[in-house]
């Protein structure tokens, strides 16, 4: 529809290539419960469950423990989960234990392609990021919960069971579980200021992993701007001379330098590297490999 509207508006002269657009982002909240760890690995594995007991019922009373009823029979948030930190990491190596024995289970039942069952899915997802399972060792010692500096990225799990796509994000301070929105508009002062393109992608994904598809896109509607105003987050070296390609001049402000030397007191940053090469002269010059050593 957006695409349909754009197309009519050119025809009535109201949008024009070459013209100024801005873009920015802003975020999507997903409509789930934000879980901690222990929730997520225990909720997840409860989803699973309830799923398996309307696809096979009958097969799920036959390998489940009595003790699944009363640890996954309701949501949760509702139970009182354990407080102190060897009682929360056991309850967290029985979840871990009792969904690869759920998958070991399922491997040789008769279930039609419950590999493509969404909550099953779910489940492996976030025991790959969660836990590790050496098949070869002991029983006992089979399935490890790890720690969080252990953690994978958060591209690489699930925040909740219930939107697999959702995931976490911190900038500027907010944080949120959702996805990111795209946004990129005309703003000629002599014309009416319309939305041209909308794009949105998991929380994950930074501005500047799509600065150069919005370029595309716009490209491939006939409205690629000759200015493009941006925020910092969307500009790099490489996507300004790219986007100068393509004949569109990017307006925004650079980043700022986040490396640790630029937040120490005393550490060498490119700015005083800069400074010093200002001052050598003549025969004055820097010892190579003391010099990098030295930064």
């Amino acid at each position: 529809m957006l695409d349909k509207l754009l197309h009519r508006c050119q025809e009535q002269g109201l949008l024009k290539s070459r013209g100024k657009q801005r873009t920015d982002a802003t975020r999507i909240i997903a409509a789930i419960r934000k879980l901690n760890r222990l929730e997520l690995v225990g909720e997840t594995m409860r989803a699973a469950l309830n799923e398996l007991a309307t696809v096979a019922p009958d097969w799920l009373t036959t390998i489940a423990p009595d003790d699944w009823y009363m640890r996954y029979g309701r949501r949760v948030e509702d139970y009182q989960l354990p407080r102190s930190d060897a009682k929360r990491n056991a309850y967290a190596q029985q979840v871990g234990e009792d969904a690869y024995y759920l998958l070991s289970c399922l491997e040789t039942s008769e279930i039609a392609d419950w590999q493509n069952l969404a909550q099953i899915k779910a489940l492996m997802r976030m025991l790959t990021r969660h836990y590790e399972c050496d098949a070869e060792a002991p029983v006992e010692k089979r399935v490890r919960w790890k720690s969080k500096k252990e953690l994978p990225r958060a591209e690489a799990g699930i925040e909740s069971p219930y939107d697999v796509d959702a995931r976490f994000r911190s900038r500027s301070g907010v944080n949120w579980i959702g996805y990111a929105v795209h946004f990129s508009e005309t703003c000629d002062d002599d014309q009416c200021h319309l939305i041209t393109h909308v794009e949105t992608t998991d929380a994950t994904v930074h501005e500047a992993q799509r600065a150069e598809a919005i370029h595309q896109s716009l490209a491939d509607k006939q409205l690629s701007p000759s200015e493009h105003f941006v925020d910092s987050a969307y500009v790099s070296a490489e996507i300004l001379v790219n986007a100068k390609e393509q004949q569109i001049e990017m307006v925004g402000p650079t980043r700022q330098n986040a490396s640790w030397q630029s937040k120490t007191e005393g550490a060498y940053d490119e700015t005083q590297l800069t400074r010093r090469s200002l001052r050598l002269t003549g025969q004055q010059r820097p010892q190579p490999a003391q010099k990098v050593s030295s930064l």
